[in-house]
């Protein structure tokens, strides 16, 4: 297992590090065969020039708003967004660390899916999203 602690920046908050780690990760580290590209220009290919990727951190679902979240150190994610032109949306939310250590451990694709009007389709491994969303 590779872990991977990523020091803070004069400046940047925990949010800010996280996104801009997932922007940079290769996506053949989240995924072997897949490019040594960084995420966020094989995303923005995927999704089209014209789609305006968003980007924005959470705890990755994981919150049940009961009393044990209290003691709980949730998982980061940092999620991209692309709203597309056909009026489906993408979204793919990375794994970075965690709320209390940090960036840190190995980067793993935590969710991925596609909305099509209501309707979401799952989609387990990033190669999957391309043929997914020529469908």
């Amino acid at each position: 297992m590779v872990f991977l602690l990523v020091p803070p920046l004069a400046g940047q908050s925990l949010d800010e590090r996280a996104i801009q780690f997932a922007k940079t990760i290769p996506v053949s580290r989240l995924e072997a065969g897949m490019p040594r590209q960084p995420f966020d220009a094989w995303f923005q290919k995927l999704v089209g020039s014209q789609a305006k990727v968003t980007w924005e951190t959470n705890d990755c679902g994981e919150q049940a708003g009961s009393p044990a979240d209290v003691q709980r150190d949730f998982p980061i994610c940092a999620e991209a967004g692309a709203a597309l032109a056909n009026g489906r949306k993408i979204t793919v939310q990375i794994a970075v660390g965690t709320f209390q250590k940090g960036i840190s451990g190995r980067p793993v694709v935590w969710w991925a899916a596609i909305e099509d009007h209501g309707s979401i389709e799952h989609v387990r491994r990033l190669r999957e999203l391309a043929a997914a969303l020529k469908r």
